[in-house]
């Protein structure tokens, strides 16, 4: 039983005009039946599958669709020794995926340059540590009547805080994209 282009496209998951290119092409020769004066059919689709699988390069497979692989895409392996030509393919086209990604959340505020952050973060503490180590005297100021022992009291007690905060203990390492 003959089946229209338009079907077969159908079945295979992708244009009328990918159909109408490869009986152009030649990719679809023998399971194709012309009848003067009327568009051509498809006469038998299995042969049809079977020749347009046979004459399509493993890089034009579908990714939606009936004819499309059933498993899903592998994870790419390290980039080093790559000989097939579909696999370079996917592992660019991946890679601009992800840069294009990142571009929209740079665009949209959701990503700061790290050096942004940390120049950022470095003038904070900065200002803090100011303030913290100004609490003696401020505190003298408004109450006279402290001697001089409560004062270095105090203040030890501020610089031991900050001496603390400033230690590596208990700060999580970063976290690192190269990690196994």
């Amino acid at each position: 039983m003959s089946t229209s282009l338009r079907a077969y496209a159908r079945h295979r998951g992708c244009a009328l005009n990918a159909v109408q290119e490869a009986i152009r092409s030649g990719r679809l020769k023998k399971s194709v039946k012309r009848v003067k004066g009327r568009p051509p059919q498809i006469a038998n689709v299995a042969a049809a599958d079977a020749e347009w699988a046979a004459s399509t390069y493993s890089d034009r497979v579908p990714l939606t669709g009936r004819t499309a692989p059933r498993t899903s895409p592998p994870e790419l392996p390290p980039i080093t020794g790559v000989h097939d030509l579909a696999e370079a393919r996917a592992r660019h086209e991946a890679a601009r995926a992800s840069l294009t990604e990142i571009e929209l959340a740079e665009r949209r505020g959701e990503l700061v340059p790290t050096k942004d952050v940390e120049s950022r973060l470095v003038g904070e503490f900065t200002r803090c540590k100011t303030k913290l180590l100004g609490i003696p005297s401020r505190a003298r100021q408004q109450d006279p009547g402290l001697t001089t022992v409560q004062l270095a009291l105090i203040e030890g007690l501020i610089r031991e805080a900050l001496d603390d905060l400033a230690s590596d203990e208990g700060v999580p390492e970063p976290v690192s994209k190269a990690a196994p």
